[in-house]
């Protein structure tokens, strides 16, 4: 994933189906006991008729206690299942404690899932509840990122599970959960047998996770089509089990990132973050909010990247994540840091996360070429050709490749390892992905080509090749009368031919003359081009076709001015238009959200708004009674002082609006 990022999360129903603790009865379970029970209902799947079961028992068993809890964590039931588990722990059935310890870590609290663990009395189980016991174990191992550890539970959960055939949603679990850690590992192949027993014999709450994981595994091999068919059957279940939906859109991000659909991926990512969230699935958020960052640094967004960054560091991190957010704070760096990512990727390598590792290699290997260390890259290069070999793919590669020019470049001329090559000359697709290009021109212009800043030597160079992103098949005289209308037609065509020269040097972009039309355009070749005007042009449209738009899409671009210190006649205008047109949206809604009483975001819109019109008596004077109504009379009282001596600062004079509004304060 985002790196990542491959992580098989085992959210709400997931955790709850793939990690349900089945344990015995104070009789002990039997092959003979065939009468319907909690459990029987429980192990079937069929959850709320176990629940039915138990509401009509008279006087409940610890047992009977024990298996609600289960059903009522199947159906997301929190709050329930906790009482009915701690009524059967205080009533002596201390296996029910495993239960307890498999609550806990779906709420995150993974050190008191140890305690109660270690509380479990191990004379008082029997087979089932050992099985169920490993794991446990193995999902403690796997969160504190002990992956091997947490396979050989799980392999003993596995060998033992065969003598409880009469139970297969046990045996399903099982399998689920060991397909789960061997493609976290990065080991596919030896995920796929359990992950197609599970698929066969699984009960059907299992099944939308199931399908992702498939999903999942099917992306990082390089087949795209059946990965896109897996997650759709996976989603077309999630009416009937919605407490997927947070795993199953980032497992969709994941998908489509490998695919290069960045705009798909942003969008699946982002609901995975806000539907985790509000089911308290910290974890998903978490590998969520890293897709966006990653998302971010692969778009040259690095404000936006930033901001996820200190989002992610809020929302807490163990070792692994810690080693996830190094991998993506040195992408942040202008020259990373070669030392810092080989123990990144030595970290992940010994704790058997082979993709992970694989990726942090990489990254080693161009931070090595940016010091123009060829021996120390020829080293991280070695390290993911052993690697690549174990995954039996480069697929999975391919997110990181986008982003890491020198390497890509040494790749595609055939200079990696010899293995290495041979594999990227079978996947082609891995170095031939539209390249992303990201143009920033509200504020100060830029240009990044994946995160590395593109500096053109011509002052005009961006400013032309935004005015023939906007108006394509020009020609030269329109130029030379838009952009040079006082300079001699010989110089202006000779700088106009410069900056063409110039831009150039962006792989994969060219100011392009047709000789049938005598017009120029950009034309790019295995470019991705993304420009924030156009982002604030369709904010800027759907604001105004919808009037119920809260504007928030759109505020994040309306301080800036476009092409920021460019002087010349096209972007003066164009910037005037654009402002223009945000204004008069802003006072469309100002007025009628301050008879509606919406103070705050009439605060926030005229806040916005006067970073681009800061002598704007009408705006000025909304901003002051938005101010008064948030945040009381003193507040008022000193905006109206800063914008006095603002005004006899920069212009000499006092507007006669913060006058009339001084009198009425005194007045009131």
């Amino acid at each position: 994933m985002a790196g990542q990022e491959f992580y098989l999360s085992v959210p709400h129903s997931e955790s709850e189906t793939s990690h349900k603790r089945m344990v015995l009865t104070e009789t002990r379970y039997s092959p003979s006991m065939t009468a319907p029970s909690v459990l029987s209902h429980w192990s079937s799947g069929q959850y709320a008729l176990g629940l039915r079961h138990y509401e009509a028992l008279r006087s409940p068993s610890p047992v009977d206690e024990r298996w609600a809890g289960y059903c009522h964590l199947a159906l997301g039931q929190i709050f329930e299942a906790r009482l009915c588990l701690n009524r059967a722990a205080h009533q002596g059935l201390t296996s029910a404690r495993i239960g307890l310890a498999q609550l806990h870590m779906l709420e995150g609290q993974f050190s008191l899932a140890a305690e109660v663990l270690g509380r479990v009395d191990h004379a008082e189980l029997d087979g089932l509840d050992w099985i169920l016991l490993h794991r446990a174990q193995g999902t403690l191992a796997h969160h504190h990122g002990r992956l091997v550890e947490a396979t050989e539970h799980l392999e003993r959960a596995w060998n033992a599970a065969h003598s409880l055939i009469h139970l297969p949603g046990v045996v399903c679990a099982v399998a689920h959960h060991l397909a789960g850690l061997y493609a976290i590992r990065g080991r596919d192949q030896r995920a796929a047998p359990y992950l197609h027993y599970a698929l066969k014999h699984d009960h059907t709450a299992r099944r939308p996770y199931l399908l992702g994981l498939q999903a999942l595994t099917a992306a990082y091999q390089g087949e795209y089509a059946q990965a896109h068919r897996y997650i759709r059957a996976a989603i077309k279940l999630v009416d009937s089990f919605p407490s997927a939906y947070p795993t199953l859109q980032y497992e969709l991000g994941v998908i489509s990132r490998l695919c290069g659909t960045l705009s798909e991926a942003r969008r699946a990512f982002e609901q995975a973050s806000i539907l985790a969230g509000e089911m308290g699935d910290l974890e998903t958020q978490w590998y969520a909010e890293l897709g966006l960052m990653s998302l971010d640094l692969e778009e040259g967004r690095r404000r936006e990247a930033s901001q996820h960054l200190a989002q992610l560091r809020q929302l807490g991190a163990t070792e692994v994540m810690q080693a996830h957010l190094t991998l993506r704070c040195e992408a942040l760096r202008t020259t990373s840091d070669p030392a810092a990512l080989t123990e990144v990727a030595t970290f992940f390598q010994t704790r058997e996360y082979l993709r992970e590792a694989s990726w942090a290699w990489l990254r080693a290997a161009e931070a090595y070429f940016q010091h123009e260390d060829g021996p120390g890259a020829a080293h991280c290069l070695s390290e993911v050709a052993a690697l690549v070999y174990i995954l039996g793919s480069v697929a999975s590669l391919q997110t990181e490749l986008r982003t890491l020019p020198l390497t890509a470049a040494h790749l595609s001329a055939g200079q990696g390892p010899d293995t290495l090559n041979a594999l990227m000359g079978a996947l082609p697709s891995a170095l031939e992905v539209a390249r992303p290009l990201y143009l920033s021109t509200l504020g100060p212009p830029r240009l990044l080509q994946g995160i590395q800043e593109i500096k053109p030597v011509m002052r005009r160079s961006l400013e032309l090749l935004c005015f023939l992103l906007d108006h394509p098949n020009t020609s030269l005289r329109t130029i030379q009368t838009k952009f040079f209308p006082d300079t001699p037609p010989r110089q202006a065509k000779s700088y106009f031919h410069q900056v063409r020269d110039d831009l150039k040097r962006v792989a994969g972009l060219e100011i392009a003359y047709c000789l049938a039309t005598k017009t120029y355009a950009v034309q790019l070749d295995s470019i991705a081009l993304t420009w924030d005007v156009q982002h604030l042009r369709a904010a800027l449209q759907a604001a105004e076709d919808n009037y119920d738009d809260d504007l928030k899409a759109l505020l994040e671009y309306a301080p800036s001015p476009f092409l920021e210190g460019a002087d010349g006649l096209w972007a003066t205008e164009e910037r005037t238009h654009l402002t223009n047109r945000l204004l008069r949206l802003g006072f469309s809604r100002l007025g009628p959200w301050f008879t509606q009483g919406k103070f705050d975001q009439c605060l926030s819109l005229a806040s916005h708004l006067q970073q681009l019109d800061p002598f704007n008596d009408a705006l000025n004077e909304f901003l002051i009674r938005a101010t008064l109504k948030v945040n009381g009379f003193h507040a008022g009282r000193s905006m109206i002082r800063e914008l006095r001596e603002t005004y006899q600062r920069e212009l000499a004079l006092e507007p006669s609006f913060l006058t009339r509004l001084d009198q009425q304060l005194n007045y009131n």
